[in-house]
C-alpha cells in the first residue's frame, strides 16, 4: 500500500484522468453583512450575465452557470492550459433571515454582487431610554 500525504488544494482540481471541461467547478465568493443587508460577492469572470442563474430560498443561495470553451483551429501550441470550462455552481446558507422579494444582483467586471435586505425582525433595534431627576 502506497502513503500519500493529503493534500487539500487537490479537491479544487481535477486528477490527470479527468477532463476539465466536464469538471463542475466552485465559484470563490465573500460574504459580508450589515445592520441592513447580507452582500455576496462571487467572483465569476469571462462569464457573460445570461449565462448565470441565482436562486433565492429563505434559507439559501444558489449560484450556477456554465462557460463554453470556443472552438479554436489545431495550429497553435499550448504551454499551459489552467483555465476551466464547464459548469460551476456554489449553494451559500444565508447567515440571517433575509427579504427573499427585494434581494437584488448586478454583474460587473466579473463580479456577480448578490444583495439581500435582511428581515425587519432581525434588524437592530434602538429605544431611547428616558432618565428621570432623582429628586434630593
Amino acid at each position: 500500500m502506497k502513503i500519500v500525504k493529503f493534500d487539500p488544494f487537490s479537491l479544487r482540481f481535477p486528477s490527470t484522468f479527468e477532463d476539465f471541461d466536464t469538471m463542475t467547478t466552485s465559484v470563490p465568493l465573500d460574504i459580508d453583512e450589515t445592520d441592513n443587508e447580507v452582500v455576496v460577492t462571487a467572483s465569476i469572470p469571462g462569464i457573460n450575465p445570461e449565462e448565470v442563474d441565482i436562486s433565492i430560498t429563505r434559507d439559501t443561495l444558489t449560484i450556477k452557470g456554465k462557460s463554453e470553451k470556443k472552438e479554436e483551429k489545431k495550429t497553435k501550441t499550448s504551454y499551459v492550459k489552467e483555465i476551466s470550462y464547464g459548469e460551476f455552481s456554489r449553494v451559500v446558507s444565508w447567515p440571517t433571515e433575509i427579504q427573499t422579494d427585494k434581494v437584488e444582483a448586478h454583474f460587473e467586471n466579473g463580479l456577480l454582487k448578490v444583495v439581500a435586505p435582511k428581515a425587519e425582525e432581525v434588524k437592530p433595534k434602538s429605544v431611547k431610554i428616558k432618565v428621570k431627576a432623582q429628586n434630593k
